[in-house]
């Protein structure tokens, strides 16, 4: 049996037929949590909670060594006494599952000091037989992911959440009665893994193994799928003027996290078809000073610079509304937003050419600055901010029913994106105001009419400002709440699980993606050997280098599969049964390796402020050097700043 290392420092096995796998995750630690009375701790690396100490800080991994991990009772728990001596269970010793706490209702525990870099398995057992307590079924829940378990009959059965990712380093447990006398936990069992991840530039080889040579070879195919994750429909949210219930109220009820009325929540997800669940995200479409010419970004009357990075580092799309909010359209505008973004957030800016965020987006008092951002970014202009009454183009489908078709090969070609001419001059959107319950289900119904049984792919626009009745969208946080769980309810991780919810620039950066790229694939005994190729050979259109996303999702179809390597990228995923006889692989890279630093931008803006001695120019250069570490490089753009 061979051995082959591959690049990304995955080693397999080759016995001549198939690959042997591995694990995408190494263990790092476990820690077992003994619940119940004083009277029957464990010995040894157990940590034991009771009713006298129902909190416990840093607990002990099973060799022994202290962790930074804690365990919080929040509400809802009581101490059972003793289940008797004769019990045999043997997933756990005897000590450990002769007693318990239960609820009778609903409790909730906090495990804090996680890391959020690592991977957790969250394995519940719950015992309780004994008296007149004959039967009774406890759910255990973490975010939306929930679990059930017998506690009658349940001497060697556990129940495992798995594979979950902390968030500000910690996680809620909801436990809860679902028939019977008691809600119960005996032991619960926490099993720490370091995800193995792989950063790379580029997808270097895929390869599927069959379980066996296919009988008809041509039935065997690989294709990309019109949305990531192999969605049928994309809604993309935007949030207008940094409102700050945004940040307080929205960002944490869909990223997950203690909003401002004081409840914890866990997210709003749809899944990535391959068992993980990926959190909804929207766009924010901000500007720097206010009508008076003030920056109020202190978080009190509009969302704080810290908040803004907060939330970019989650993945949310950042927009340019201009620099001053109602100034005139015009290059400063752009160029003195994006200078002064990227000097108050430590590195970022609002344009995807700068390698951070979303297109430039912008408007005067009737249209927007098309042949601006054209010139500035370099790409297609795709607006996420538009006047409500100001048509903008999407294809050429003015029919609600029409426009947003995505699907390359649709019959009608004004109604559809054509990826084998990128970039396009003339994609835009319609953007509605979805500000209810009743909108989101309007646009939904919209998106959802648009598809034809599923036979085409749908993107649609929405547009927001208060999420929590601070004026100009939703009335209250119960409002928006309702909405947002309907989305989830109805078409995401806890419905059809067809839509994707992601900001503007997700959509049109996997769009251009999937257009430039080639898929390519051999069918050797029974491994397919599936390549990606940058450059597309109908239209000779190469990948940018200044995406903040690069991802890529295939569908293998066909033939049982029994394992997929992925050579290359980062954060990749995988589902070898997806459906019947087909496979799913969502790819990820890393493609802006060369991104601008603060010292690239001073050094094409200072020069530029020389030449014209204007003070905007002045103004956009100096908010570059003033980025800069401090050095003789930012001593010398400076000086030459202040000579002008």
């Amino acid at each position: 049996m061979g051995k082959i290392i591959l690049n990304n420092g995955k080693t397999v096995f080759w016995n001549g037929k198939t690959f042997i796998g591995f694990q995408d995750y190494t263990y790092s630690g476990r820690y077992l949590i003994d619940f119940g009375s004083s009277s029957y701790q464990m010995n040894g690396n157990w940590n034991n909670i009771t009713s006298t100490s129902e909190s416990l800080s840093s607990i002990i991994d099973n060799s022994g060594k202290t962790s930074s991990i804690g365990v919080t009772v929040v509400s809802g728990f009581t101490t059972i006494g003793t289940n008797g001596d004769s019990l045999t269970g043997t997933t756990y010793p005897t000590k450990a599952i002769i007693d318990a706490f239960y609820t009778t209702s609903l409790a909730y525990y906090k495990i804090v000091g996680l890391n959020n870099d690592k991977e957790y398995d969250f394995n519940f057992f719950g015992l309780r037989i004994g008296g007149d307590v004959t039967s009774g079924t406890t759910k255990y829940s973490i975010g939306n992911y929930d679990v059930y378990l017998d506690n009658y009959n349940n001497f060697d059965n556990i129940v495992t959440i798995p594979n979950v990712t902390p968030i500000n380093n910690e996680i809620i447990i909801k436990i809860e009665k679902v028939d019977g006398v008691f809600g119960v936990l005996s032991v619960l069992d926490i099993v720490e893994k370091t995800p193995v991840t792989y950063e790379s530039s580029s997808i270097d080889s895929i390869q599927v193994v069959l379980q066996s040579v296919p009988t008809t070879p041509t039935n065997v195919g690989v294709i990309k799928t019109p949305f990531r994750y192999d969605k049928q429909y994309a809604y993309s949210y935007s949030w207008d003027d940094g409102v700050p219930d945004q940040y307080t109220y929205g960002f944490k009820y869909l990223n997950g996290g203690v909003a401002g009325d004081s409840n914890y929540y866990s997210g709003k997800t749809y899944t990535d078809g391959c068992g993980n669940l990926v959190k909804f995200n929207v766009g924010l479409a901000f500007f720097s000073l206010n009508g008076a010419g003030v920056d109020i970004h202190d978080g009190a009357a509009s969302i704080s610079w810290e908040q803004i990075a907060e939330m970019f580092d989650a993945g949310w799309g950042m927009y340019c509304h201009q620099y001053q909010d109602a100034a005139g359209a015009s290059i400063y505008q752009v160029e003195k937003h994006r200078s002064y973004v990227r000097l108050q957030t430590s590195g970022f800016t609002t344009s995807t050419q700068s390698g951070a965020t979303v297109k430039i987006f912008t408007q005067n008092a009737t249209n927007y600055m098309a042949d601006t951002v054209w010139s500035i970014t370099g790409m297609t202009k795709l607006y996420s901010y538009e006047n409500a009454n100001n048509y903008q183009w999407f294809g050429g489908g003015k029919e609600p029913h029409l426009a947003g078709i995505v699907d390359w090969d649709y019959v009608d070609g004004s109604n559809r994106i054509g990826y084998d001419v990128w970039p396009r001059d003339n994609l835009g959107v319609y953007r509605y105001n979805n500000v209810s319950e009743s909108d989101i289900i309007t646009v939904m119904n919209k998106l959802t009419g648009s598809t034809e049984n599923n036979k085409y792919h749908t993107w649609r626009f929405g547009l927001t400002h208060a999420v929590a009745g601070g004026g100009g969208g939703y009335g209250s946080f119960g409002e928006f709440k309702n909405a947002m769980d309907y989305l989830e309810n109805n078409y995401g991780s806890k419905g059809n699980d067809r839509l994707w919810m992601a900001c503007n620039q997700d959509v049109y950066e996997y769009l251009y993606v999937r257009g430039v790229t080639d898929v390519g694939y051999t069918l050797n005994d029974n491994i397919l050997d599936v390549s990606i190729s940058s450059q597309n050979t109908n239209s000779a259109n190469t990948m940018p280098d200044d995406l903040r996303t690069y991802a890529l999702t295939l569908k293998v179809t066909g033939a049982t599969i029994s394992n997929i390597i992925i050579n290359g990228g980062t954060g990749c995923t995988y589902n070898t049964s997806y459906d019947t006889d087909t496979g799913l692989i969502n790819l990820k890279w890393i493609g802006n390796l060369n991104q601008p630093t603060n010292y690239d931008y001073a050094n094409y803006f200072v020069p530029i402020a020389e030449q014209t001695t204007l003070t905007a120019d002045k103004e956009i250069a100096q908010d570059y050097v003033s980025a800069m570490v401090a050095g003789s490089d930012k001593t010398s753009f400076q000086a030459r700043l202040d000579a002008i």
